[in-house]
């Protein structure tokens, strides 16, 4: 299995699917309460690579959703 991994900030719940080859993505959103950490499949997420979708979109696709915490650090940040 091979995994893509993003930190992101989300604004008004909102979050980007980035372009990605992996077979699953990790999106960990970096300022989101309780489980802020979600995966999502290729397959899922293809229609949607490079665009931005809501919580309501994650909800709808995820495959598991835990609360990973982080101590940001220089080569640690939230993608742009």
């Amino acid at each position: 299995m091979t995994f893509h991994c993003s930190l992101q900030d989300s604004e008004n719940y909102m979050v980007d699917i980035p372009e990605f080859e992996s077979e699953f993505l990790i999106l960990a959103i970096a300022n989101k309460r309780g489980d802020n950490c979600v995966v999502l499949t290729k397959e899922d997420c293809t229609g949607s690579m490079g665009e931005s979708v809501d919580f309501q979109w994650i909800a709808k696709h995820l495959k598991r959703k835990f609360d990973v915490q982080y101590t940001p650090t220089p080569d640690i940040l939230p993608d742009p």
